[in-house]
């Protein structure tokens, strides 16, 4: 290996993206002497990091290794090759080397999973919350004032919505309604129960599972937790809690049933005359891992992913992440912007059971590296550099120390961030054309490069045309290092493979037309 040849490759490379030794260096969290060893022919980047240089010089890691460029594409006309309006023209058809495919190593940056909050890929999915819509959102069922999904237990107690105990937290804009309420719930006599209850809960014979509820009462209460057959007359376990008072208080037990049930009850009655307001029910497995199911972390470790974005996709336009500040069960739940098409299985709601804390710690638990999508609709553009700043500053920073005092003391060092997702299509809101994203797109771009200078910022608007080059990718080549380009749908004819070649054709002159844009 050519330590001399690869070093002025680096060199040369770097200067041709307009970098400096510094600026590489910050953007790979190396010093700069590293670099200027890496370049002298005095030293390799570590193994770890031959990924991470060939994403920041553009190139392949055989590239790098060898210390030349090889040519995949080419074309004596790109302009010829690419039809703006999507369409691959036939007049200078684009040819392809193949080489020999033990010869090439792919980027891990190249291909990554997206984790959405969309659907049942958290509720029933990587969530480990048991219960729904535990949180309360919605209106109310018909004639018994109960929450959706919720039954009532006793005769004669009156239900009805209530004061919330979720919230949101600061930055939330979005125009959406019915996500925080609560349940109250009145019993005009004492020594009858009243409560309520779900059914549908999957147990496991001698698992233990964590049960939380935040209520607040008039008096002390003793509440009683039960998960039970359907019928409610077999009690697989059963514990009780006293608490309450004018302020909400959150009761904390353990229940370990002695059966299996895959469509068990979880009943929560008391017996105590005067009103209750229950704020949200938490039923957890006690190994969770924050809040997620350990069988479905240990999958996504063996599928390798080596870089995961979060949390969309489409829901990126619902969330915002300083609701994520506050404590679980106080996160009011999103209402979808097209709850048919992203929540249809949990109502329209997602029930905010991840932040972003817990999304790092999942990175670094299967060994992917976080790509976070912002919310440039809804979050304002210091908003969205207040989370950059959460993520990468250090104490000396206001949100960095807000980090720190949670319990994470070192920087996450989030490097990859998606300037919001799809803008273009009219499933997201905000500004749907070319110009308009890419005004919002570098206002977010050039706030969150301020609080963290050298981010890998990738844009994410509408399929690739004459005016999305023009008005949308070229003005925003000074900020966004990566372009997103989503396409949808099958289609029987692409097994083909020379329909897969023309293809595949088409998006390297994309590329190659960016670059020279």
């Amino acid at each position: 290996m050519n330590l001399s040849k690869i070093g002025q490759f680096i060199s040369r490379r770097r200067m041709a993206m307009g970098l400096t030794q510094a600026q590489l260096a910050e953007r790979l969290n190396v010093t700069d002497k590293a670099v200027s060893k890496w370049e002298r022919g005095k030293s390799l980047p570590d193994v770890t990091l031959f990924s991470r240089v060939a994403a920041e010089l553009r190139v392949s890691v055989v590239e790098l290794l060898s210390g030349e460029l090889m040519n995949v594409v080419r074309s004596s006309n790109l302009d010829e090759a690419v039809d703006w309006d999507g369409k691959a023209a036939q007049a200078t058809p684009l040819t392809l080397h193949r080489d020999d495919p033990a010869d090439l190593l792919v980027s891990p940056y190249l291909f990554g999973c997206n984790l959405e909050h969309t659907r049942s890929c958290i509720y029933t999915g990587l969530s480990a919350q048991m219960v729904r819509n535990r949180k309360f959102a919605g209106k109310p069922t018909a004639c018994e004032g109960c929450a959706i999904e919720w039954f009532p237990l006793g005769e004669r107690g009156v239900f009805a919505l209530d004061e919330p105990y979720t919230r949101h937290g600061e930055g939330y804009h979005m125009k959406r309604t019915l996500e925080c309420n609560s349940v109250g719930i009145f019993n005009p006599y004492c020594g009858e129960a009243v409560g309520m209850g779900q059914h549908g809960i999957t147990i496991s014979q001698g698992q233990p599972y964590l049960f939380g509820m935040v209520v607040k009462t008039q008096e002390s209460v003793k509440f009683t937790v039960s998960l039970t057959d359907r019928t409610g007359k077999n009690v697989y376990c059963r514990t009780t809690s006293v608490g309450g008072g004018d302020d909400w208080t959150r009761l904390e037990v353990e229940l370990t049933p002695q059966a299996a049930d895959p469509d068990a009850d979880l009943r929560i009655c008391w017996e105590n005359a005067g009103y209750v307001c229950v704020g949200a029910v938490s039923l957890l497995p006690k190994d969770h891992f924050h809040g997620m199911r350990r069988d479905v972390v240990e999958a996504m470790k063996d599928l390798g992913i080596k870089v995961l974005r979060w949390p969309g996709g489409n829901f990126a336009g619902e969330f915002n992440w300083m609701d994520g500040l506050l404590p679980a069960d106080m996160r009011a739940p999103f209402q979808s912007y097209l709850g048919l098409e992203t929540q249809p299985h949990t109502m329209g709601y997602d029930f905010s059971e991840m932040n972003t804390d817990d999304f790092i710690a999942l990175c670094r638990e299967i060994g992917a590296e976080p790509f976070i999508t912002i919310n440039p609709c809804w979050n304002t553009p210091d908003e969205n550099a207040a989370w950059v700043e959460y993520c990468n500053g250090d104490v000396s920073t206001p949100y960095g120390k807000l980090r720190a005092n949670r319990g994470h003391q070192e920087p996450y060092n989030v490097q990859f961030w998606s300037l919001g997702n799809e803008f273009g299509y009219g499933h997201m809101e905000g500004d749907n054309t070319p110009a308009g994203y890419c005004q919002i797109a570098l206002e977010n771009g050039k706030k969150m490069l301020e609080a963290s200078p050298g981010l890998s910022l990738c844009s994410s608007g509408p399929y690739p045309n004459k005016e999305w080059a023009e008005f949308s990718a070229k003005p925003l080549a000074g900020i966004s290092q990566m372009i997103s380009q989503h396409y949808y749908g099958y289609d029987p004819h692409y097994t083909d493979l020379s329909t897969v070649e023309e293809e595949y054709n088409r998006c390297m002159a994309s590329v190659s037309r960016m670059r020279e844009l």
